[in-house]
């Protein structure tokens, strides 16, 4: 419904657009202070429409796996998946006239209209599509010897023309070009994690200590859990733009490339991050348990980036902060509980 609230609420009579530009925005933001209190007769209002061939997007999968059991309690695994993306969502601006090619090979639109009643005309439509594969190699200790261990490494690469909703073609007219990585993409990823018992204050470390030193070992250092999760994953792709609307094709958010660029062609930073959950329970009888938690999330504090600029501005080098982190993942957190299991 998100998808097509905007077509429900801007369908021209209940709500529209209004877009200025150049000196018409400047003017307007200094007699009004940026608060509009009306429309605008002189501007084109731009409307939100549902495809009526609209589609429920839907997938089709295929996967493969061979599991290979190395000991009693060890398995080593390997998966393919390929996942095909049918009828994905975009909008597209469907009132612009064909466009022609500047010198430059840039795709330039006219002012003049398919339905001159409106400036955009956004359809909401299911023609976008992706496809993904991935690769997973996995290596599995099941929980014996108060130890379990699991280990995953996933290879993948996800290409679309579209990875979300709100996402526009540069040229309407071409959207063959928009084919590229997708959002989604994160070619490599590797987790481990475990969960084990320390192997401190248990009776087999105890030899040679008198009953009363063996008590206090085992109230003080016994029962402890540690759970840890190391991940590592390549950054994501991010789609490099000018910062300005140079075809004039409407597109909002932005969607005007640089000269040679491709879309989505740049990276954020790799992303590195380790949590960690220890436990000190006291048990009671054989069901019931006191649990002392600690959980450390990002214990190592590693700045890991989640957005970077990616407006390169319209000259031939890029502005400098081009590229520069703009967001960043939670910083380290602990948190502490106790909890009583039944």
């Amino acid at each position: 419904m998100a998808f097509l609230n905007r077509a429900i609420q801007k369908d021209g009579s209940r709500a529209f657009e209004q877009v200025a530009v150049d000196a018409p925005a400047s003017s307007i933001f200094s007699a009004t202070g940026s608060h509009v209190p009306f429309p605008f007769s002189t501007i084109a209002p731009s409307i939100f429409r549902a495809d009526p061939a609209f589609v429920t997007p839907y997938s089709v999968q295929a996967n493969a796996g061979v599991e290979r059991l190395i000991s009693k309690d060890v398995t080593a695994r390997a998966d393919y998946l390929f996942t095909r993306g049918i009828h994905l969502l975009r909008t597209r601006n469907i009132n612009l006239v064909p466009p022609l090619n500047d010198p430059d090979g840039r795709a330039m639109f006219s002012p003049e209209r398919l339905d001159p009643r409106f400036d955009a005309v956004y359809l909401l439509e299911s023609s976008a599509a992706s496809a993904y594969h991935g690769l997973t190699l996995s290596l599995n200790k099941r929980l014996s010897d108060e130890f379990e261990l699991l280990a995953s490494y996933t290879l993948s690469k996800v290409t679309d023309d579209a990875s979300d909703f709100d996402e526009q073609p540069q040229n309407p007219y071409n959207l063959r070009a928009e084919r590229a990585l997708s959002r989604q993409d994160i070619r490599n990823r590797l987790v481990i994690n475990g969960l084990f018992d320390l192997p401190i204050g248990e009776d087999q470390n105890d030899r040679g200590k008198t009953q009363t030193q063996q008590d206090l070992s085992t109230k003080v250092f016994g029962h402890i859990e540690a759970a840890p999760i190391f991940t590592f994953s390549s950054g994501r792709p991010v789609n490099v733009l000018t910062g300005t609307d140079e075809e004039r094709s409407r597109a909002y958010p932005l969607a005007t490339r640089p000269l040679g660029f491709g879309r989505n062609t740049l990276r954020t930073p790799r992303f590195v991050n380790v949590d960690l959950r220890m436990v000190k329970y006291f048990p009671y009888g054989e069901r019931r348990r006191l649990d002392f938690t600690a959980e450390a999330f990002n214990l190592l504090n590693h700045p890991n980036v989640v957005a970077v600029n990616a407006f390169y501005g319209t000259g031939l080098i890029s502005l400098p902060t081009f590229g520069t982190a703009t967001a960043f993942a939670p910083t380290r957190q602990i948190r502490f509980s106790i909890d009583f299991e039944y």
